[in-house]
């Protein structure tokens, strides 16, 4: 039986170390979340506690590069994609002040599950297919 990814996300009431360190760990969290595994299954797959998977998700604690490296080993993800989208938030690069980095997700928790069930699909025509209905849907909801 498949893990069923834990509804436990980034805690806001956490303070973060940086705003690197919380955008990472925002990034750990989608990937888990779109493997479909819990936090349980990705500490021992990476030899942590399943609390410390938390600390990183929150951006409490700093991911070493070698803890990165292996994470995205795990969950199959190349390291890049834990960076992706830092430095398109406005003035991030001049300032790095917690504040100006959003909270929001790159994609929401919903995206990321219905990514992963279509992803399982093996069908190419039938993936296509729901693409293009969600496309048609998001078109007719103004999005």
């Amino acid at each position: 039986m498949t893990d069923i990814p834990s509804k436990e996300g980034p805690n806001p009431d956490l303070t973060p170390r940086d705003p690197l360190e919380r955008h990472i760990g925002r990034r750990v969290y989608e990937a888990r979340l779109f493997r479909n595994k819990s936090q349980k299954w990705l500490a021992d797959a990476v030899s942590v506690s399943f609390q410390q998977i938390q600390n990183y998700e929150t951006g409490a604690n700093r991911v070493s590069a070698s803890r990165l490296w292996r994470i995205s080993r795990c969950l199959r993800i190349p390291v890049a994609y834990f960076y992706e989208g830092f430095f398109d938030a406005p003035d991030l690069a001049e300032d790095l002040k917690l504040a100006e980095c959003e909270d929001r997700p790159v994609l929401s928790d919903a995206a990321l599950r219905a990514a992963y069930l279509i992803d399982r699909i093996r069908n190419e025509a039938v993936r296509k297919d729901i693409c293009k209905m969600a496309a048609v849907l998001a078109e007719d909801a103004g999005g």
